[in-house]
């Protein structure tokens, strides 16, 4: 079973409803080469421009939950991935989530390590990084409060080399983090309902000003909605299995794919000429 090339994503799917964005790294499949890092909600268009730094080696095999293809490395220095001052799909949002796993070869955050970056140091519109010295992830939404965020949540203690999935929901007003699906840590946001991003910076991997992330990211989401408690734990169940549902898979008519007892069966288009062992 293979991922299709021209359709990859099911967009009848309910978890994929209002998703604007969604960075994987993938198998080689139709695309040809090595592994490939592609937004699947935008194409080439929107897969962002790695620091001139990263090789092919840092598209590696990974261990994560699901994973359907591997990873993009980071090593702390000088890698990350900068999406451009033109990305601007959560550009004056009034509510949105970001979802993403995340690999973290050193959990004390020496440098402030930066994760996700969406606006600069004056204005952090979307931040997530590593709080020096204190094994745990500052969640950052900047309305009102553009340096520190209105909405500031931190994770709780972070294990190093373990993926965590992290899903930040935010609905305008009420901002929650799931961990692996797990129940939220919650806070409130008492100024702007919109995000300001036009010409800031966008990057995975660092923060304006700050560290770059020493470790591993992958299926980073975005979404111009507030998902609730039900999506964000269902996003985690259908991540770590693959999504067999919210992704369109190719088999040829003369094979089904086998489905072990009591999961569902995936989201199949019928083709009869490509077809494929996935591998992960």
């Amino acid at each position: 079973m293979e991922l299709s090339g021209l359709f990859p994503v099911n967009k009848h799917a309910s978890l994929n409803r209002d998703k604007v964005g969604w960075w994987m790294v993938l198998p080689q499949h139709r695309w040809g080469g090595g592994p490939v890092w592609r937004d699947l909600m935008r194409g080439r268009n929107g897969d962002g421009v790695f620091e001139s730094s990263m090789t092919a080696g840092d598209w590696v095999r990974s261990s994560r939950p699901g994973s359907l293809g591997g990873a993009i490395d980071l090593d702390g220095t000088d890698d990350h991935v900068d999406l451009g001052a033109s990305y601007d799909v959560l550009n004056g949002v009034g509510a949105m989530t970001v979802a993403f796993w995340a690999f973290f070869r050193d959990a004390t955050f020496p440098g402030f390590d930066g994760v996700i970056g969406l606006g600069e140091n004056t204005n952090r519109q979307v931040w997530v990084y590593g709080q020096n010295g204190s094994n745990t992830l500052n969640f950052r939404i900047g309305t009102s409060s553009a340096s520190t965020g209105d909405i500031a949540i931190v994770s709780n203690a972070i294990t190093a080399n373990t993926w965590t999935h992290y899903t930040l929901t935010w609905d305008g007003t009420n901002g929650a983090l799931y961990e692996d699906g797990g129940a939220p840590i919650t806070d409130t946001s008492t100024g702007n309902t919109a995000l300001t991003l036009s010409t800031q910076e966008r990057f995975f991997g660092e923060i304006d000003g700050f560290g770059r992330m020493d470790g591993q990211l992958d299926d980073i989401g975005f979404w111009d909605r507030g998902l609730s408690a039900t999506e964000a734990q269902a996003l985690f169940q259908a991540s770590k299995t693959g999504y067999r549902q919210e992704l369109n898979w190719l088999v040829t008519r003369a094979k089904a794919p086998a489905v072990a007892a009591g999961n569902a069966l995936p989201h199949v288009l019928a083709h009869d000429h490509f077809a494929g062992g996935m591998t992960s």
